[in-house]
């Protein structure tokens, strides 16, 4: 057990190192990407939201996909950005979750199993908050007091499901999906499906949603049928 502490410590030094290098660089798997398997900015993403867990109404007009960790420093750098967003642009904007629990993070699939588990009690996002908010504890006794503080219904059912890993299919199907995508790294945004890669700062992301929000309501396309027929079926 000590070894691997020591093990996760070194990894996570060296990504706040090379954060220090690049200031906007996500977290990534150590293997190399093939030669153009990373998304290109002019490439749109057809995503579908499945069963994600979701912020903001189904109608809106934008629609940003995220890729996240809860054990990455950069996905927790850049959550209060995304909930600064989902409060400026309200109704016309939607976060979409998905799961990519790297592999040399050994808690973060754990961490992703527990989100999805309060999901179950509608409680996912109060759970994504209290896990980032102190994701070096991530433990299987940390979780549950985590979990326990975000006020669930009927905790015992939480914690079956978490024993179960029984969420453990719709991550596994996230994970396969950024793959596919080429999304190596967390976090990974796409906005109406244009890829934005890392810890940004907040003006990079209004710039895209901006510019999605303007085309989106000249359109001509109705708002509940925009992400469907603009991003999905383009």
């Amino acid at each position: 057990a000590l070894k691997r502490q020591v093990q996760e410590g070194r990894q996570e030094i060296q990504a706040l190192r090379d954060e220090v290098k690049t200031g906007e660089q996500p977290c990534e798997q150590p293997e190399p990407a093939a030669a153009g398997d990373e998304p290109e900015e002019d490439d749109l993403a057809r995503i579908p939201i499945e069963d994600s867990q979701t912020l903001g109404p189904s109608d809106a007009w934008v629609t940003i996909v995220e890729f996240s960790d809860f054990q990455c420093p950069f996905c927790v750098r850049v959550s209060p950005i995304i909930k600064t967003l989902h409060e400026e642009y309200g109704d016309n904007l939607r976060i979409v979750f998905k799961h990519n629990p790297l592999s040399f993070h050994a808690r973060a699939r754990a961490a992703a199993i527990a989100a999805e588990c309060a999901a179950e009690q509608n409680r996912f996002w109060a759970a994504h908050d209290a896990i980032f908010a102190d994701n070096q504890a991530l433990e299987d006794e940390d979780l549950a007091t985590k979990i326990r503080q975000v006020g669930l219904v009927n905790f015992k059912k939480w914690k079956t499901c978490y024993d179960r890993q029984s969420p453990g299919g719709r991550i596994d199907r996230d994970q396969a999906l950024a793959v596919s995508l080429g999304a190596r790294g967390v976090p990974m945004f796409f906005v109406n499906g244009r890829p934005l890669r890392g810890a940004q700062p907040i003006e990079n992301f209004r710039t895209l949603i901006d510019e999605e929000l303007a085309t989106a309501k000249n359109s001509g396309i109705p708002r509940a049928d925009y992400y469907q027929r603009a991003v999905l079926e383009d």
